[in-house]
């Protein structure tokens, strides 16, 4: 541009050409010309720019322009532009544009045309912002140009203000611009935002039905139906399409795989004669025909064609590929070469995918030989194939070498070289390229989210995973639902089932894959129990599973051994016809073989039509699995007779079953069997099961020959199962040999430690014995303690129960009596603390809350009076809870109390540890959250359960998952037993026994008063329930629909009117309405009481006590009941109604429970911090909870109409800090009760405080330990 200038003015010394000489010589200017005379030459000027041949000359002809002083002419200027632009010299037409000082709109148009027709775009929209800053109104030819400019450019955001533009101009309804805007944003994904601009749009021409059609044939879910929708309104409105809407409707019906709709648009344009001698046409009803699945029709269009194209090869080769028809595909592509026809990139990049599909990397090899061989420069599209080609064929470096040379990535490359790392099982690297990605600048898309989603579950990296979470977080990803779902898998990979819970719960939209993978995770992680309650959220939630989610639920059940809900789902299976899903078939025989009901297994084996071996398999295994092998060696027969050939699996059960029933030769014969007519090389588990059956049968050296044909990398198993041999069978010499050698194959496993030291020990050798245990201490090795799982949970309902358990005693009689060998001494020494049975064990001892229960529970260990004898603590991290027993010991030395390991993530520590207690304290919250696998290893093992819960949902949801069960099992479940809701209870009911007869209650509110010489501040786990409560108040509300109505107890006098905000003048305090789990607990208490007027019986209880029990509940008499939190003056309840509001707001939505979680401080106006209160703020708090009744003086004065109550009682709670203080008393006096008066409280269920300890001394047990009741008055009231 900078020569451009010079070039001009010294054409103009020249001569002007030949072809302008003539008429040009009579026009040499004079200052004097006229007006007529300038025009005149203007025209002339004109009429020769029309007519000029070749860039030089329309440099001259600028040239004599510019002489005649012309230059800066609006209309000579536009002409030149124009002539400039159509032989692509863009730089002289902006040097002609530049130069023109007054420009008009017909100028700026000329140039932005001219950028745009020679795909200068970023230039247009340039120009476009620069001419608005001109104060031009804008016309329907800018805003056009310019939006197509944005749609080449994917400036997605640049369109939207133009958008807005043309809005202000009243041009947003015009046709052009209306087309522009329609592909603007149907190209772009904003299908939603196209369809808008086109409902708006005044006068719809083919164009615009053309471009938003187009628009429809670019998405592939059923929205693209609206394509077709749209075709039949043209035709309506009298529109006839053209090729361009017929094409894009055969592209929609080709994404649609919507055959019909094509085949229809097919004989539309055989009856508009379009369809023939077009090659556009032909080749759009070939891709449509093969990818809707008529290969034929397809095949006869393409033959039927005058002129094949490579477009029409592309289309037919394409099409193959996207129907997963590979082989096809590469047959066309080779029948294309032969032809002597040249394939393009496209043909190529179709025939890399085939190969990547069949995993064929000769073929594709040979392809890309074939691309280097032509000098064929890779475009970015057949490098992505390539990449993937190589890539799926295990040729990942290959592949890399390609993705590195290749200078302009997009997403999907990015895409296809993390799933090649993903499917080579390089995790590390596919992370690694995605960052690669980010700093490029490049936006993933869904499917590299997903991808490094996968990633990071595969490396079972939390901290990756977490990482990528926060990515999406940030970029406002997580509103898919296939991410979220994603993401839930990921943090259950990673072993956080945990985080898994809180983020399931958290998800706004949960659809059948998110239940199924919740309920995997938890059957993966061995939270059976928690997958049984995912299926009743399920029922709840009225979603149906699939035969996915059955498969889950019937693993969970194996692990169970619930036999009644194995027969729910086979049922459902049955009704659902998912009985005849092979996979189904396979997990019920499984199911019901685990559930003792080898009969049902059978029956479904011998009733299925068609045997695969999988399901040989399972049946074979079946039958091993209850040490049937004689029926295990008939089936195998059976096999072999009907012509199935067995695998390595079908050997390995037959080869276990014959171990477990000492068939020695039966299991030789089948291992030679194997061997010789299958040919299947034995591996490490048939070669285990070989050893382990020999060894049994004392033939330890037969054994030992076989475990030297193992690579010593595999032969730790079978050499384990040799020297448990040679305990038995008393081989010192051989169990020495084989336990160095176990010892250095696995110098960590303690186990072959330990062994190897009972063989010595059996020996005699006790210097060995003491060699070997200081070998063990020395590297800090510890052996991990079994339990024992004989029988499934539902064993007691068997037949043959009481002779089983009859047999048992008396083998415990003849233990008891014989005195163990000296040997075994030693052993029994050391498992007697893992044996150890406890009064209680407090679970979460380390929590905020639990080091105060410790603190209050030693208090009374050991003591002569108490009945708390033996504690131990439980928690995930020993360490911690150690630090919690010193600091509740402070500043006496900690006494020596167990402490043991249980995780809520790990069922067979709950397990074992309920197995070995009375009680359990859970101090473990949020307990939606953490609460049901306690409640269920409880319930399982028959023990006790106390907590410190205050959330209804997870109360409500216990009572109807585990009420029966825990009646059956004797377990005593009771929720809230702590500041919730034991003293609105128990003040409840102390505040209605002082009305004595005939006087009765009406209503009863309680008005909390929290006090504190310092700042309040509250325990974090209370506004995460609450926050969590609101979440879930729409599962709550459905729970109770779900479930029967309960009574509801009979109340003399109206119903009294609910006040939110009131001044309580009789205590002199405002109060407001709190929505707490108090009055829900007593609602639950009041009508167990309806159904059960006298309460429910004790296990055991005397006379004495039933009439006590009787007495008491016949005192205790309904009322209404609410709960209020006061303050002395009203603008002391307007921080509760504001920390209300925001919980009510922002729990709904799953940002703002982030936002009210990560910040609780600041949401709780300083009220609840997640460290807690200081230990000076716990001291100086106390709590005053009034309760204020109102009734009558005469029950049969209720009946009396509206007649107002006549009279008041007002008892009073009153105690020290709610949260750390009061808390820890409470649960710690529920406890003692619970060990003291076991046998006078229900044997039993789910229920509330109220229920359990309503009639026993616990209220004594509390005003004992500083927390009293007190009544304040009693007196009539003006009627």
């Amino acid at each position: 541009m900078n020569h451009f200038p010079s070039r001009l003015h010294s054409s103009i010394k020249k001569t002007a050409p030949v072809f302008l000489a003539p008429s040009l010589s009579r026009f040499y200017c004079k200052e004097e010309e006229s007006v007529s005379q300038v025009l005149s030459i203007t025209e002339t000027f004109v009429s020769y720019l029309e007519n000029c041949p070749d860039i030089t000359s329309l440099r001259k002809l600028h040239a004599r322009i510019f002489a005649h002083g012309l230059g800066n002419s609006i209309f000579l200027g536009s002409k030149l532009l124009n002539c400039y632009a159509s032989f692509d010299s863009l730089t002289e037409s902006r040097w002609v544009f530049d130069r023109i000082i007054n420009r008009n709109l017909s100028l700026w148009n000329s140039i932005l045309v001219g950028y745009f027709r020679t795909n200068h775009f970023d230039e247009v929209l340039k120009l476009y912002l620069n001419l608005k800053r001109q104060n031009i109104d804008l016309d329907s030819s800018t805003l056009t140009f310019s939006l197509k400019s944005c749609t080449e450019l994917r400036t997605v955001e640049v369109g939207r203000g133009i958008h807005v533009d043309a809005f202000k101009f009243g041009l947003s309804s015009d046709r052009f611009v209306g087309s522009s805007l329609i592909g603007l944003y149907s190209k772009y994904g904003d299908i939603e935002d196209a369809r808008a601009v086109f409902e708006e749009m005044s006068e719809r021409d083919v164009v615009a039905c053309t471009a938003m059609i187009t628009g429809y044939a670019q998405i592939s879910d059923s929205r693209a139906y609206e394509a077709f929708r749209i075709f039949c309104d043209m035709q309506e409105e009298g529109l006839n399409p053209n090729r361009v809407t017929l094409v894009s409707l055969l592209h929609a019906a080709a994404h649609l795989r919507a055959l019909e709709e094509g085949r229809s648009v097919h004989g539309y344009a055989i009856r508009r004669g379009t369809d023939s001698n077009d090659e556009v046409m032909e080749t759009s009803l070939v891709g449509m025909y093969i990818k809707c699945g008529a290969p034929d029709m397809a095949a006869s269009i393409f033959h039927r064609m005058n002129e094949r194209t490579i477009a029409s090869w592309n289309a037919l080769i394409s099409g193959h590929v996207q129907m997963g028809r590979p082989l096809e595909a590469l047959n066309l592509l080779c029948l294309l070469v032969r032809n002597n026809l040249t394939p393009d990139l496209i043909t190529l990049a179709n025939g890399l995918l085939s190969c990547a599909d069949l995993e064929c990397l000769h073929k594709g090899k040979s392809i890309h030989c074939y691309i280097i061989r032509r000098g064929i420069d890779l475009d970015l599209v057949a490098t992505t194939a390539l990449v993937d080609m190589y890539s799926s064929c295990n040729s990942v470096k290959q592949a890399r070498e390609l993705f590195d040379k290749e200078e302009t990535k997009d997403v999907i490359l990015f895409n296809v070289m993390i799933a090649g790392y993903l499917q080579s099982v390089s995790a590390y690297k596919a992370i690694g390229t995605f960052c690669e990605m980010v700093k490029a600048g490049i936006r993933p898309n869904m499917v590299t989210i997903l991808s490094i989603l996968s990633a990071s579950a595969d490396l079972t990296d939390i901290r990756k995973g977490s990482c990528i979470h926060g990515y999406i977080l940030r970029h406002r990803l997580e509103q898919n639902i296939e991410i979220t779902n994603q993401i839930l898998h990921m943090y259950a990979k990673c072993g956080r089932i945990d985080i898994a819970w809180q983020f399931f719960n958290r998800m706004k939209d949960r659809d059948l894959v998110s239940w199924t993978s919740m309920m995997m995770s938890c059957v993966h992680h061995g939270h059976a129990g928690e997958a049984i309650s995912i299926l009743r959220l399920m029922q709840i939630e009225k979603l149906n599973p699939d035969s996915v989610t059955l498969l889950s639920l019937l693993q969970a059940i194996s692990q169970l051994g619930y036999l009644k809900l194995a027969k729910e789902v086979h049922g459902y299976a049955y009704r659902g016809y998912l009985d005849r899903d092979r996979t189904i078939i396979n997990s019920l025989v499984t199911t019901y073989a685990k559930c003792g009901q080898l009969d049902m297994a059978k029956n479904i084996f011998e009733n299925t039509i068609e045997h695969c071996l999988i399901l040989w398999n399972t049946m074979i295994a079946a039958y091993g699995m209850h040490g049937n092998c004689e029926q295990v060696l008939e089936l195998f027969d059976r096999m072999r007779r009907e012509k199935v050939v067995p695998d390595e699996l079908t050997f390995t059960s037959i080869l276990s079953a014959c171990s477990h029933a000492g068939l020695v030769e039966e299991g030789r014969h089948v291992f030679h069997f194997m061997m010789t007519e299958y040919l299947i090389t034995p591996g490490e588990e048939h070669y285990g099961c070989m050893v382990d059956l020999l060894g049994r049968a004392g033939h330890l050296e037969e054994a030992y020959d076989l475990v030297k044909c193992l690579p010593s990398s595999k032969s730790a198993s079978a050499l384990s199962a040799l020297l448990a041999a040679c305990r038995v069978h008393r081989n010192l010499k051989m169990g020495e040999t084989i336990g160095k050698q176990l010892i250095d194959l696995e110098p960590e496993n303690s186990g072959t430690h330990t062994l190897l030291s009972n063989i010595y020990a059996e020996a005699g050798q006790w210097d060995e014995v003491a060699r070997i245990r200081a070998i063990v201490k020395e590297r800090g090795l510890r052996k991990m303690p079994g339990f024992p799982d004989l029988f499934p949970p539902n064993f007691r309902r068997s037949q043959n129960y009481f002779q089983i358990a009859a047999l048992l005693y008396q083998l415990q009689f003849r233990i008891q009596s014989a005195s163990p060998p000296k040997a075994l001494r030693s052993n029994m020494e050391e498992s007697h603390h893992q044996q150890q049975h406890y009064d209680l064990v407090i679970l979460g001892a380390s929590g905020f809350t639990g080091k105060y229960v410790v603190r209050e529970a030693l208090k009374f260990l050991n003591t002569p009076s108490s009945p708390l004898k033996t504690l131990a603590l439980a928690g995930r991290d020993p360490a911690r809870v150690s630090d919690a027993l010193k600091w509740a010991a402070h500043p006496a030395s900690p006494p020596s109390i167990p402490i043991i390991k249980a995780d809520v993530a790990d069922p067979a520590s709950l397990r074992e540890l309920c197995s070995r207690t009375k009680l359990v304290l859970d101090c473990i919250g949020p307990f939606r959250l953490y609460g049901e696998p306690v409640v269920s290893a409880c319930v399982e093992a028959g023990c006790d359960y106390l907590d410190i819960c205050g959330e209804p949902e997870f109360m409500e949801r216990m009572e109807a998952i585990y009420y029966e069960k825990a009646v059956e099992k004797g377990s005593l479940v009771v929720s809230a037993c702590g500041f919730d809701s034991v003293p609105a209870e128990l003040g409840l009911m102390f505040n209605s026994r002082q009305w004595e007869p005939p006087a009765v209650p009406n209503r009863v509110e309680a008005y909390l008063s929290l006090e504190s010489k310092k700042r309040i501040v509250g325990n974090f786990g209370t506004f995460e329930s609450a926050v969590l409560g609101v979440a879930n108040m729409k599962q709550l509300q459905e729970l109770r629909r779900s479930r029967p109505r309960k009574a509801r107890p009979v109340i003399p006098g109206p119903p009294p009117k609910g006040q939110v905000i009131e001044h309580q003048k009789t205590i002199g305090l405002w109060a407001l309405k709190l929505p707490s789990a108090d009055s829900i607990v007593v609602r639950r208490t009041l009508a167990t009481l309806t159904e059960n007027p006298h309460g429910l019986p004790g296990v055991d209880e005397g006379e004495e006590q039933m009439e006590y029990r009787k007495s008491f509940w016949s005192k205790v008499k309904p009322a209404h009941f609410g709960v209020k939190i006061t303050s002395k003056s009203v603008f002391g309840i307007l921080p509760v109604i504001t920390v209300g509001m925001f919980i009510g707001l922002f729990g709904k939505i799953a940002f703002g429970r982030w936002l009210l979680l990560k910040f609780p401080s600041i949401f709780s106006l300083g009220g609840f911090r997640k460290k807690g209160p200081t230990e000076e703020e716990v001291e100086s708090a106390t709590f005053k909870m009034w309760f204020v009744g109102h009734g009558y003086s005469d029950g049969n004065l209720a009946s009396q109409g509206n007649r107002k109550p006549d009279t008041e009682i007002i008892t009073r709670v009153m105690g020290p800090e709610i949260g750390y203080l009061t808390t820890p008393i409470i649960l710690l006096q529920c406890a003692l009760v619970v060990l003291k008066r076991r046998n006078n409280l229900p044997r039993g269920g789910v229920l509330t405080p109220g229920i359990v300890f309503g009639p026993t001394d616990l209220q004594e047990g509390l005003q004992q330990n500083g927390i009293s009741f007190d009544i304040i008055s009693k007196k009539a009231l003006p009627v």
